[in-house]
């Protein structure tokens, strides 16, 4: 809430600041409580990571006040190629209906990256990926 009602309160057009915002590949472990079967273990491909996704990125723009971002990202690949493939999914209909300029994935090795890129009607706008020299 807090950075949507900073771009608010900054006087910035819109356009002057560039946001960007993840969701999570779900279901899986890693997400919590954020998505369907909360803490369980991995459920219905597909169709509950497509409305999972879908819900992360609508949740993240009502707590931002906005109607888009900047990049939307998918933070990690899922468990399963069918889950990521939905996700994907997801993210290329958020950006069809305007809720995402540009689309991309994080934390993907190559293989699963030149994986997406088959069958994906959107291309990755960027993979963004850790790196430190320590």
């Amino acid at each position: 809430r807090a950075v949507g009602a900073a771009i608010a309160s900054s006087g910035l057009p819109r356009g002057d600041v560039f946001l960007t915002t993840k969701v999570m590949c779900c279901p899986t472990l890693r997400c919590g409580g954020v998505c369907e079967g909360g803490t369980t273990a991995p459920v219905a491909v597909n169709a509950a990571t497509y409305r999972n996704v879908t819900a992360q990125l609508e949740h993240s723009l009502s707590v931002l006040g906005l109607p888009s971002v900047d990049l939307l990202l998918l933070h990690f690949p899922c468990a399963r190629w069918a889950d990521t493939a939905a996700a994907w999914r997801a993210l290329e209909r958020a950006h069809a209906a305007g809720h995402a300029r540009a689309i991309g994935v994080s934390n993907f090795n190559a293989s699963l990256l030149r994986r997406l890129v088959k069958i994906a009607a959107i291309q990755p706008a960027v993979n963004q990926v850790g790196f430190s020299i320590a």
